[in-house]
């Protein structure tokens, strides 16, 4: 029983029941984030958004891109002022490309090598 408390315990915050969620960004956050990447970093983040914008899409997520464990604790982190603007838009590029990596048919890898308006 002590070994299986930790996980129900886990398991009912990580459910929403506990841990304080972090919204889902809109286009709009994610263009005034974007600002603070160099501009190939900024396109790849705004290409990576718009093909995997919900953060809390339950069809897979790995220990790189949990909505409750991974992202709603950086957010929180930023949001006290823990995290400048610039580590926060690194985050986000790396939180999204590592949703990109996770799914098998996405058309990232595509619109990335379409040369930039």
């Amino acid at each position: 029983m002590r070994k299986i408390l930790p996980l129900v315990l886990l398991f009912l915050f990580s459910c929403g029941k506990g841990l304080p969620l972090a919204p889902n960004p809109t286009q709009a956050d994610i263009d005034r984030w974007a600002k603070f990447l160099p501009d190939d970093q900024a396109r790849a983040l705004k290409i990576y958004y718009k093909n995997h914008s919900n953060i809390y899409d339950a069809r897979l997520h790995t220990e790189k891109t949990c909505p409750i464990l991974v992202y709603s604790p950086s957010y929180f982190q930023y949001k006290a002022g823990g995290l400048s603007d610039e580590h926060w838009a690194a985050f986000l590029l790396r939180f999204f490309k590592s949703k990109h990596e996770e799914e098998d048919d996405c058309i990232c890898s595509e619109e990335l090598k379409e040369e930039s308006p």
